[in-house]
């Protein structure tokens, strides 16, 4: 009798070991998918004479869906991350770029409004290095640091202010690079954009379905430098989601209006 009661505590014990390992265990590696991205002020770009340095400032792509993103980059493969002081490399490709300069440019007589996107038919591809540095929390605290960068093929086109038919562009390229940055499985800012899809999704970047360790991979502020070819600075965060648009606002409380309206009616009918 003492024998089954000892295997039986036994078995418990070891049932309520899994099932609590289980339940304490955090993501650790990162699902492949897109970080979208907003650019914050003290980015530029120094195009050399006679243009010289150039402030720019984000043109979101989407505002009614992506919110104040006009950056996406994709990660393109999982990182697999086993645990605390483990890292990966993998590649990476900034799809989307969308800025336009914070005030006119002068050239000459004439003012030119500037606006920096991809260059078509190029790749803008490169390489991030994930460091899982911390033990995962379950919350945004910093879980590591990864360092980036990206060889950028970009077309500034300059148009002047208050005559669209004048314009002119400048194609270049650029090695931006990224160090030290922060990263988390969860967001790091509140209000952050978070796009849902499945598991293998390459367009989300709040994954379902994930595998058992898997997370998703959420940045805070990333500051890319421009390491060839003369100064310039991308400073970006993540994206926020989009505000409701003044006449949805007003159609909701429209609507919340007259729900309440309905029902005072019936309680005074009733009565």
């Amino acid at each position: 009798m003492k024998t089954n009661l000892r295997r039986s505590a036994f078995v418990w014990s070891v049932c309520l070991m899994a099932w609590a390992l289980c339940n304490t265990a955090h993501a650790s590696s990162i699902l492949l998918g897109s970080d979208y991205l907003e650019t914050l002020p003290g980015t530029f770009f120094d195009f050399g004479p006679p243009i010289g340095s150039v402030p720019l400032k984000g043109l979101p792509l989407n505002p009614g869906v992506l919110g104040t993103t006009d950056t996406i980059v994709q990660r393109k493969a999982d990182a697999i991350l086993p645990g605390v002081g483990s890292s990966a490399a993998i590649p990476i490709e900034l799809v989307q770029l969308s800025l336009v300069s914070v005030s006119p440019v002068t050239i000459g007589p004439l003012f030119y409004d500037v606006f920096v996107h991809l260059t078509p038919l190029t790749t803008s591809s490169g390489t991030m290095t994930i460091r899982h540095e911390f033990a995962d929390n379950g919350g945004p605290a910093p879980e590591g640091t990864f360092d980036s960068f990206f060889d950028v093929f970009f077309t500034a086109d300059f148009t002047e202010v208050g005559n669209p038919l004048n314009t002119f562009p400048v194609i270049s390229t650029a090695r931006m690079a990224a160090s030290g940055a922060p990263w988390s499985h969860e967001p790091m800012l509140p209000g952050t954009l978070l796009v849902t899809g499945l598991a293998g999704d390459q367009n989300a970047n709040d994954h379902t379905s994930r595998p058992p360790l898997f997370g998703d991979d959420h940045v805070q502020q990333i500051v890319h430098t421009k390491i060839l070819g003369g100064p310039g600075a991308h400073l970006v965060q993540p994206a926020s989601q989009p505000i409701p648009e003044p006449s949805t606002l007003a159609l909701g409380l429209i609507g919340l209006a007259g729900l309440g309206f309905v029902a005072l009616r019936k309680k005074y009918r009733r009565a």
